[in-house]
């Protein structure tokens, strides 16, 4: 028997340690289940969504049916435009060059076949009807002079059919013009030049406007259009043309109008009802939406009407939107107690009384008359008449008027360039305490990732207007709205809008275009809305500067403050518009859902548009935290390693003890803090990580938040392009 058989097994003594099991609680451990169930498998369900093996027969067939839902959508797209059933192809005809007349170009088109049916509306549009291609088309030719005519006709058109001159190409006007529709959301463009057959050579003058559109407009062909023949061939493309679809149409109905008329209850009154008549387009509209017209403002519906003046829709009064813009604001929601009469009394003494002194007095004067002198000279002053006083008030007025427009635009370049060399730097006031001037600024130890709450200190603009608790959520439910009743895009109808002022239809210029478009939910409420806008002149443009702001349909007068545009949970206020790159333009407006084109314009002294930036929309959120930085400077007069002496920072002790806890820095990228005050006059002692440079700069960092001014106002008026070119 070998050793190792013979060696015995080791058995456990009754010392033996005994460990605690584990506690797995109520339920079975999954040993004791493996144990249980000896490895067998208990069936269970399959939660979640069962994979079917698909033939490759019933692949193809799957892809199959989605190309010809495809192809089928596209087709009734295509067929709802232009069919003799459907709204006809609206084209814009506008003129990129002073020597060159739409008119003749339609008057050709009118011409180019003997069956046309021919008919034009009482705006102006000429509608024509071609049997052989079985088509509609609707031909509007704004004024080239009005920039807010061909905007506005452009944002409803099909098709935009630009006139080009034969030997000039495109003028300066009609380049400043090109670039308004194009920031504006351009469709489906067209080009034409006529009278190319006269001039010599004509293929390379082809060649070399061919060139020119390249430029500008990629993937666009040039059409001579000089024969009647050459005008059906027009026609053929505008029908065979690909239409391009802008985002702030889709989801929105629209129309132009082809018949307008204006009922008033009586020559006194002060507003009507406006019966508009034109193509729907877009999507659905019901009697119960509101509408905006552009140019005038926001208005509810009274009934829509088909064609022959059936009834389609009327209003219901419980179901219909309301027109309440702004919050219903309570004055008193924030007040605790009611002043009692003897307190309102006192309040009524410390007024300070008015004294009546001879004309060109100084305050200083002033002071040193005795009671009698005021009395006597009070009567002196007396018999002056108040229309002298009014009109030396006024004189004045016009004359400080004046010698401010002269030097606003000296002064606004001065303030850009020493914008440029010290940003944000600030010379701290002599006469009036730093703690007192500076008593809404605080200081952060760090602008990016400091919190700042959004609903802190909020003024009382805010309570006027609405807010999302979720914007994105909202936009999409908008977007995916409608209504289960109204008139069908493609169809003739006669919208009724109540409550529209007489004033606007009486400065109403006929064969102006008029574009009605539906709202979405809550686009006619007030919020706080931001663009992201690119400067497009060499003006400098100042923050509060009032603007004409073309966001989607709307067009308004606002005067939005900028800021920069990066990710954070704040954005730092910019007193002018940075030269290169994007800022934020914020400002109150009604609420627009993204996106949507954003056009801003400068309005001159004589009433016409300057473009002066161009964007879209960012977001709709009163909770965007703009924050005003303020530097305050100092010198370094002594220096020692680390330590410091600064003045002309502060001129008074306390004002150092005041702002000890605010953290400095220099130009050079030194930090460091306030160790004590030296005397009385605002020299201090600071204390710096690294030793300074003797050119260095010492600046203290305050912050402030700030908010747009109420300024919004609709916009009416006509824009001259001649002005605004000749500027």
């Amino acid at each position: 028997m070998s050793a190792g058989a013979q060696q015995s097994k080791h058995r456990p003594g009754a010392l033996k340690q005994q460990n605690k099991s584990h506690k797995h609680g109520k339920h079975k451990s999954k040993g004791s289940i493996d144990n249980e169930h000896g490895g067998r498998i208990s069936g269970s369900t399959v939660r979640g969504k069962k994979h079917f093996v698909v033939s490759r027969a019933d692949r193809k067939n799957q892809l199959h049916q989605l190309r010809s839902q495809k192809r089928l959508s596209v087709v009734e797209k295509k067929r709802a435009v232009g069919h003799a059933d459907g709204a006809p192809f609206l084209v814009s005809l506008v003129a990129l060059s002073a020597d060159v007349d739409p008119a003749e170009l339609l008057e050709l088109v009118k011409r180019c076949d003997d069956g046309l049916d021919i008919s034009c509306s009482d705006m102006g549009i000429v509608h024509i009807w071609f049997p052989r291609f079985k088509t509609r088309y609707a031909f509007h030719v704004p004024s080239r002079g009005d920039v807010t005519s061909v905007l506005d006709s452009a944002k409803a058109s099909d098709v935009v059919l630009f006139l080009l001159s034969a030997d000039g190409g495109i003028d300066s006007a009609g380049s400043a013009l090109l670039s308004m529709l194009m920031a504006q959301g351009l469709p489906s463009p067209m080009f034409v030049v006529q009278g190319l057959t006269g001039l010599r050579k004509p293929a390379e003058w082809k060649r070399n406007l061919q060139r020119l559109i390249d430029d500008r407009v990629p993937d666009a062909r040039l059409l001579c259009v000089d024969s009647t023949q050459d005008a059906v061939l027009l026609l053929r493309r505008i029908r065979e043309q690909h239409l391009t679809e802008l985002s702030v149409r889709q989801v929105r109905p629209y129309l132009m109008a082809d018949r307008v008329q204006f009922d008033a209850e009586s020559e006194q009154s002060v507003s009507g009802t406006l019966r508009v008549s034109g193509w729907l387009r877009g999507k659905r509209l019901s009697a119960n939406q509101l509408v905006h017209v552009v140019g005038c403002g926001d208005f509810s519906i009274l009934r829509i009407e088909d064609g022959q003046g059936r009834l389609l829709q009327e209003a219901d009064p419980s179901e219909q939107v309301s027109l309440q813009a702004e919050a219903n604001v309570d004055g008193m929601d924030a007040e605790q107690t009611w002043p009692t009469e003897e307190e309102l009394q006192e309040a009524m003494e410390e007024q300070p009384r008015r004294r009546k002194v001879p004309k060109g007095t100084s305050a200083y004067q002033a002071a040193w008359l005795d009671e009698d002198e005021e009395a006597q000279s009070g009567e002196e002053a007396g018999a002056r008449s108040e229309e002298d006083d009014e009109e030396e008030l006024v004189s004045l007025e016009d004359e400080q008027k004046e010698k401010d427009e002269d030097d606003d635009e000296e002064s606004a370049e001065q303030r850009e360039r020493d914008e440029l060399l010290f940003p944000d730097e600030v010379d701290t006031p002599r006469g009036v305490a730093a703690r007192v001037r500076f008593q809404k600024y605080r200081g952060l130890k760090s602008f990016a990732h400091t919190p700042w709450d959004p609903m802190e200190s909020l003024p009382s603009d805010y309570a006027r207007i609405f807010r999302f608790a979720n914007f994105e959520r909202a936009r999409k439910q908008a977007f995916h709205w409608q209504p289960e009743q109204g008139a069908e895009p493609g169809w003739l109808v006669t919208v009724w809008l109540r409550d529209v002022p007489r004033h606007w239809m009486d400065s109403y210029r006929p064969g102006r275009p008029l574009v009605v478009c539906g709202l979405l939910p809550h686009e006619q409420q007030m919020s706080v809305v931001h663009a992201v806008l690119h400067k497009g002149s060499d003006q400098p443009l100042a923050s509060k500067t009032p603007l004409v702001l073309q966001c989607g349909f709307r067009r308004f007068r606002c005067r939005p403050i900028f800021s920069e545009h990066y990710r954070g949970n704040k954005q730092k206020w910019l007193r002018f518009f940075p030269p290169e790159g994007v800022c934020v333009a914020s400002t109150y407006a009604p609420i627009l859902f993204p996106p949507a084109p954003v056009l801003a314009f400068k309005e001159l002294s004589d009433g016409s548009l300057e473009l002066v930036a161009t964007g879209s929309l960012l977001s709709v959120s009163p909770d965007r935290v703009i924050v005003k930085r303020t530097l305050l400077s100092g010198i370094p007069a002594k220096m020692r390693g680390k330590t410091v002496v600064v003045r002309q920072m502060f001129y008074n002790r306390e004002d150092v003890d005041w702002f000890t806890p605010v953290e400095l820095r220099t130009k050079h990228g030194r930090k460091g803090h306030i160790k004590e005050a030296l005397g009385t006059h605002g020299a201090i002692k600071c204390l710096f990580d690294r030793p300074l440079q003797s050119q260095d700069t010492v600046l203290m960092p305050l912050y402030k938040r700030i908010f747009p001014p109420w300024s919004y106002e609709q916009h009416t008026g006509p824009a001259p392009l001649e002005n605004m070119m000749a500027q």
